[in-house]
């Protein structure tokens, strides 16, 4: 969900998401120092004031503050406590300052003298201290054109970052995007050490065991993981906030870097600090609904929320920034057939005939097909050089170096190549959780329906996914013949990647696949009971046009109640076309099971054809969707349920 110190295997993540699933108030808006302002204030009531307590991360209901570092704090006495943090800061505001050169208080904690000035304590108060060196040289006021906030696309190689990343972009006077690459990136993640084990790290990130915090690095490092390394994309949203705000954010971001508190992955991550940072500077509310789980997407649906209820706007802008791996996988299928041919052959090709290779190759060609050639195998290379990293092997420097040297003798390309087409923002489908009641029929009965699922984001383009799915503890429950309810389906984790790429590419995979872990009512043995399963699926997907995706995948699980392996050609179909959408999964399960105590390795198989249709529509602009199914195994069921997002 959030940054973390090392990445994972995409089907390790998946076996570890299992486990990963199975947690303050708004402030009023900045503002400057304002003449005429109150001289003293009660400090008890102001030392309860949600902007202080704010600034001190002191959650309510709460004494001390959840930080953990103790120098972030000034009271000797009773470090973290809001009254005594309050005195203490007073009192730091009149101390000499220090002759050895240590940083006075006014420049260690610019955030909340910002905030005390505004309620009339701190007559002679200027925002900008010349004494402060250091936070003028990190915060660079003078040239602080606006902030972003980022939402990076999902990454299956870590299960902490299955539900995207968020962090924060100080956007200097530069706005060309090789300068703004030094422009400097907040992000807030757990501090995990290198060779974690898999449920040391699933325990320790749901309990609190691991320490977090704020980072600071020019952004390029952000860019280089993310973009270049994971394939991820980005979406910038620049937020429209005045001066005052600007100022008092990077402050009390000046104070957080460094500063350690708890981590948990399902709440108190990156989504939620950035949260309660925004929160501080426009008193726009933003956290209200993440008590039990609060997503990445989470923080951007409340930004909209905010930025649509008003007073003036929140977001100024939001651009797309598509990854490294995207950019090349377009320019590629834009070369003419021919030179994509050539252009896979080169990358086969050792590095030092590489030249002997493509001069006659490209010598007949005229520059404007010359270049794109060229720059397609260099933007190769490129992504084999961040794979490397950081020992990237001399045969791959050699390959660079060499396709350099072919580019640079020839002309420049009269215009930049064209970008990949624009996504939309994940933040611009419904919000992932859902809550559906409707109506499910079989055998001659109806009965009552009820839905939910903590994470639901599927279908086209839908949360950054492409065609792809990430489901969550996706439940079913409907009625029972004694009148109260039983569990149908719980689908703790549900991950569909869907490569539907139609153009070859040397040294990429076009594998599409499945992950399923829960317990479901199907299977041969005994249809009516609850059995666990857990199931992967590989194959491949092929495009149907632009809103519809057809796929093939074998599956194989293992089941429990009885034991059991499963088996399972699939062929799958989905097609999502604005609010409508429709998928079809047509299986043929095969069961090889126990076959009896006396004889516990006897096995007995079953087959079993399994037919599922469903549909989904969506108004648009709305937060309900009507999904109907049919299902037939060995009966046939129908479903027809209205579902709420929040």
């Amino acid at each position: 969900m959030c940054s973390v110190l090392r990445a994972w295997g995409g089907l390790r993540a998946a076996l570890a998401l299992i486990m990963f699933l199975g947690a303050t108030g708004p402030a009023p808006a900045a503002t400057p120092p304002a003449a005429g302002a109150p001289t003293a204030l009660d400090a008890a009531q102001l030392a309860a004031h949600p902007s202080w307590r704010a600034l001190l991360h002191v959650p309510p209901g709460e004494a001390r503050s959840e930080v953990l570092s103790p120098e972030f704090f000034l009271s000797t006495s009773a470090p973290g406590e809001p009254l005594a943090e309050l005195q203490a800061a007073l009192a730091a505001w009149a101390a000499p300052w220090p002759a050895d050169g240590t940083p006075h208080a006014r420049c260690r904690f610019p955030a909340r003298y910002f905030w005390l000035a505004r309620q009339g304590l701190l007559p002679g108060y200027t925002a900008r201290e010349p004494r402060c060196t250091s936070l003028e040289r990190w915060a660079q006021f003078d040239r602080l054109r606006s902030v972003s906030l980022l939402l990076v696309s999902g990454y299956l190689g870590n299960p902490a970052s299955n539900f995207g990343h968020t962090l924060l972009r100080l956007n200097t006077d530069t706005p060309d995007g090789v300068h703004a690459l030094l422009d400097v990136g907040i992000s807030f993640g757990a501090l995990i050490p290198e060779n974690e084990m898999v449920p040391v790290y699933v325990v320790k990130g749901l309990t609190g065991g691991y320490l977090s915090g704020y980072s600071d690095k020019y952004f390029y490092t952000h860019d280089l993981v993310y973009t270049r390394t994971e394939a991820r994309d980005i979406w910038d949203y620049e937020l429209a906030l005045d001066e005052a705000q600007r100022t008092w954010l990077v402050m009390h971001l000046y104070e957080m870097v460094g500063r350690h508190f708890r981590y948990y992955f399902l709440h108190r991550n990156c989504a939620w600090r950035l949260a309660q940072a925004l929160e501080l500077v426009t008193g726009r509310t933003m956290t209200q609904h993440g008590s039990a789980w609060y997503t990445p997407i989470e923080l951007f649906h409340r930004l909209r929320d905010a930025d649509a209820a008003g007073p003036g706007p929140l977001i100024a802008g939001v651009r797309y920034v598509p990854s490294s791996e995207r950019q090349f996988r377009h320019g590629f299928a834009q070369l003419d057939p021919a030179d994509r041919a050539l252009v896979n052959r080169a990358m086969r090709e050792p590095p030092a005939t590489l030249p002997a290779l493509l001069a006659p190759q490209l010598a007949p060609l005229p520059p404007a097909r010359r270049a794109p050639v060229l720059e397609a195998l260099i933007r190769h290379a490129q992504l084999l050089e961040v794979a490397e990293e950081p020992q990237v092997q001399p045969a791959t420097r050699e390959r660079m170096a060499q396709l350099l040297r072919l580019r640079l003798a020839e002309p420049p390309a009269e215009s930049d190549p064209p970008p990949p087409p624009e996504r939309a923002s994940p933040a611009n489908a419904n919000p992932p959780a859902t809550l559906g009641l409707g109506l499910v029929h079989g055998q001659g009965r109806t009965r009552w329906l009820l839905r939910g699922a903590a994470y639901d984001a599927n279908g086209l383009d839908e949360h950054g996914l492409d065609r792809g799915e990430l489901v969550v503890l996706d439940t079913q429950l409907s009625g029972s013949e004694r009148g109260g309810l039983r569990l149908d389906q719980l689908d703790v984790i549900r991950v569909r990647k869907i490569d539907t790429s139609t153009v070859p590419i040397e040294g990429f995979e076009r594998w599409s696949w499945q992950f399923v872990a829960g317990a479901r009512r199907q299977g041969h043995a005994h249809p009516g009971t609850l059995r666990p399963q857990v199931s992967l699926a590989g194959g491949h997907a092929w495009p149907l046009g632009r809103q519809a995706a057809v796929w093939l995948m074998l599956d194989a699980g293992v089941l429990t109640d009885p034991g059991a392996a499963m088996l399972a050609p699939r062929l799958g179909l989905q097609h999502d076309d604005g609010p409508w959408a429709v998928a079809l999964d047509i299986a043929h399960r095969h069961e090889w099971r126990v076959n009896g105590r006396p004889a516990p390795m006897a096995s007995r198989r079953d087959s079993l054809w399994v037919h599922q249709l469903s549909a989904r529509w969506r108004p648009p602009g709305q937060r309900v969707d009507v999904r109907a199914g049919l299902v037939r195994d060995r009966h046939t069921r129908a479903t027809l349920a209205v579902s709420h997002s929040w």
